[in-house]
């Protein structure tokens, strides 16, 4: 996959509870992507939900990262516990504790 400016990341983490964040490309070079996390709508019911990420709405400072994967798929390392995935245009599902 050929990592885009305006490409949409998500990552899923957490241990008790399902996270979700989303992430837009602002640039790329040559070994880096450059991008910022995004705010998303979400709708929650009983503890768990749906959400949806909200393009060119940033959240925080830019982060510098190197692209990973076969060539297939693309995934960017954000944390030491959690990875982007390129967003497949589909509501992600999360979950909340207590």
């Amino acid at each position: 996959m050929q990592i885009e400016a305006g490409d949409i990341f998500y990552s899923s983490w957490g241990y008790e509870q399902t996270n979700i964040d989303f992430y837009q490309v602002t640039k790329v070079s040559d070994s880096m992507v450059t991008l910022r996390m995004i705010a998303q709508d979400a709708t929650e019911h009983d503890m768990r939900g749906t959400c949806t990420p909200r393009p060119g709405e940033f959240i925080g400072n830019p982060i510098r990262r190197k692209p990973r994967g076969n060539g297939a798929e693309a995934l960017l390392k954000i944390k030491s516990y959690a990875y982007a995935y390129p967003w497949d245009g589909k509501p992600k599902n999360f979950s909340t504790y207590g």
